[in-house]
């Protein structure tokens, strides 16, 4: 065994997850944890510039760029799954919203079996990872490594969205984190100073100085390596060349849900197409039908964004939205 590639820890998948779980782990100087990223770093100015997502999101840089299966409700058509292929994972690439979700969805899953999820159960977590600038509540936590902060130089025109809808009688809500979900206003955002605060800033990197943490990047992760039904390591390709690295412990798989089911869909795919016969292949440009001519018709055929526009007119009142209910009206994007 190759001793300058054995480890305590080997984690698959440097994304959110992943940053976690080797700054967690490599706080201890007794064990060594490699982390593997098939993506790069992401100290570049299209993830710490929050409107890098630019570039990002509808292309291939740091991006997967996944498609779905066939969708019925979209007659057929494949839809466009961006997920971060760098270290901070999606969070590299996503639109920095902070938003916890419904408690009563995590009381739901504790009812339904899920034992430690419930709301009761997660706050304390919640509140242990977020550094939000407006300063800890029963609610927020103002010290952890997860800096969330109110958007530096917000849209006037958002501004007035919202001001418009409270004229309206819909509830404003100042924090979706808060005590209420529903209602219309402005989110908090991961960032910090203006600049994108990702999973890896959060956690990976002031970790990285670590002697006991090797950060493994354009590591594309083959398989897992079992004896006896245990896993010891994971075969992967670095720099074109396959290599081993033995977990003396543990192997964590946090490669993200997405990329294992694409993969599995790929391989389901492929040996799909290699038991027909080949006379019953049709050609490729027959199996997709007609397309729109030129890149902008490509395009249209493989993104699907909807989007609700009402137009204001003077003297013709406002659109037709239900009216908020007794119990606190509707969300922003109710309307």
């Amino acid at each position: 065994m190759d001793e300058g590639l054995a480890f305590d820890y080997v984690i698959v998948g440097g994304g959110s997850a992943g940053c976690v779980l080797a700054g967690r782990l490599s706080e201890d100087p007794a064990v060594r944890v490699a982390l593997l990223e098939a993506g790069g770093d992401d100290r570049r100015w299209e993830v710490t510039v929050p409107a890098g997502l630019i570039t990002t999101v509808p292309s291939r840089r740091c991006n997967w760029a996944l498609t779905t299966e066939p969708q019925p409700g979209l007659n057929g058509r494949r839809g466009f799954q961006p997920r971060g292929k760098v270290l901070g994972g999606s969070s590299s690439i996503n639109a920095m919203i902070y938003t916890r979700g419904q408690p009563e969805d995590y009381d739901a899953w504790a009812a339904q079996g899920a034992a430690g999820w419930g709301w009761a159960d997660v706050l304390p977590w919640f509140r242990r990872a977020e550094a939000n600038e407006r300063g800890a509540d029963a609610l927020h936590g103002a010290d952890g490594p997860l800096n969330v902060a109110d958007l530096r130089s917000p849209n006037p025109v958002a501004a007035r969205f919202v001001e418009a809808a409270v004229a309206a009688g819909w509830p404003r809500n100042a924090d979706f984190n808060g005590a209420a979900q529903e209602g219309v206003g402005s989110y908090q955002v991961t960032q910090k100073n203006g600049e994108r605060w990702n999973a890896a800033r959060a956690y990976l990197h002031p970790a990285m100085a670590r002697p006991n943490l090797r950060v493994f990047t354009g590591a594309q992760a083959r398989r897992v390596l079992l004896d006896g039904g245990r896993a010891t390591g994971v075969e992967v390709l670095l720099d074109g060349q396959a290599q081993t690295l033995h977990a003396r412990r543990e192997v964590l798989l946090a490669a993200g849900a997405s990329r294992a089911a694409a993969a599995h869909a790929l391989r389901h795919r492929r040996r799909r197409r290699a038991a027909a016969p080949r006379h019953r292949r049709a050609p490729r440009a027959a199996r997709r039908g007609p397309q729109p001519a030129g890149p902008r018709g490509l395009r249209a055929q493989r993104h699907h964004p909807l989007a609700r526009h009402h137009r204001l007119l003077a003297g013709r009142g406002a659109p037709s939205c239900p009216a908020p209910s007794a119990s606190g009206g509707a969300s922003g994007a109710g309307c």
